[in-house]
């Protein structure tokens, strides 16, 4: 191989890495995305712990051991944005909550003068 060849398959080695990292972060966009907008992030924290178990020390010529590893940490990785979710949404609950009760409050002291 001539070294402009060897120039031309590097680029092209990059170019298609530059294409896997940005498919990664848009796929992280779209899991972030989902999380948050789905109602029922308990029915999708079980769905994600399914899968782990079923994948975890499962390999077959379709998915080896590598792939499936991989799959495993992403599948933790998105587990952890679910269990985020939800202590985000009970924090703003909790929140607010407070403030109704302390709209309720003020609207008492009101009517008491």
């Amino acid at each position: 191989m001539t070294p402009s060849e060897l120039e031309a398959r590097f680029a092209q080695y990059d170019e298609r890495i530059a294409a896997l990292e940005a498919e990664k972060q848009a796929n992280s966009w779209f899991t972030l995305a989902v999380i948050g907008s789905h109602p029922d992030t308990e029915m999708l924290l079980e769905v994600v712990r399914a899968a782990i178990q079923t994948l975890r020390g499962k390999t077959s010529p379709e998915a080896p051991a590598g792939v499936a590893a991989a799959t495993v940490l992403r599948l933790l990785e998105i587990e952890r944005q679910i269990l985020k979710a939800q202590q985000s949404r009970q924090e703003l609950a909790e929140a607010g909550e407070a403030e109704r009760l302390l709209e309720q409050q003020r609207a008492g002291s009101e009517q008491e003068r």
